[in-house]
């Protein structure tokens, strides 16, 4: 089914982006109290 493989793709996708994003987080609040330190 090709309507399938479309909305795994966009979750694959979406479940990628969520883990990019939590890591730019913990890195970007890691440096925000390497400042304030």
């Amino acid at each position: 089914d090709i309507i399938e493989g479309k909305l795994e793709a966009e979750q694959g996708k979406r479940e990628e982006i969520e883990e990019l994003l939590s890591e730019w987080y913990k890195k970007s609040k890691r440096r925000v109290k390497w400042k304030r330190a």
